[in-house]
């Protein structure tokens, strides 16, 4: 695997020493492979780009995952809003107060609506559909773990 790099390494009197001694540790957890293998497989994967290419898969497949998760979150809210109190006024009140601080007013009065509609009929389906894609792309963001 790495016998051409080693092999340029024995030229260096200090550094041939440092391969000898990692070329004898042997990980178990890989399969036997020496410490210097590793170290020369993870280099050459950055200066390849494949580390920064998997770590941009990874960031996008849990990415995909936020939306349902946030969609679920919105459709469990109006179940929970006659059970929790919270300081001065209730859930509603304090949830709808930090949409209008957060979103801007088009995206806040249509996110408005949408909250209203959903505390009034408070459908199960779209809490079950969100709640079973959000898992299933939750699962793939830690599968490309």
């Amino acid at each position: 695997m790495s016998d051409t790099l080693a092999e340029k390494l024995d030229r260096i009197p200090l550094v041939k020493w440092l391969v000898r001694l990692l070329k004898s540790i042997r990980l178990k957890a890989f399969e036997g492979m020496s410490m210097f293998d590793l170290i020369v497989l993870y280099t050459r994967g950055i200066i390849r780009g494949t580390v920064s290419i998997r770590a941009s898969a990874i960031a996008f497949s849990l990415f995909m995952a936020l939306f349902p998760l946030l969609i679920f979150l919105i459709t469990l809210l109006p179940y929970l809003i006659p059970y929790v109190n919270i300081g001065e006024g209730n859930l509603e009140e304090q949830f709808l107060h930090f949409l209008e601080n957060l979103l801007p007013r088009a995206s806040g009065d249509y996110l408005n609506e949408i909250f209203a509609q959903l505390s009034e009929q408070k459908t199960g389906g779209w809490l079950s559909y969100s709640f079973l894609i959000s898992i299933f792309l939750m699962t793939n963001g830690v599968n490309a773990i």
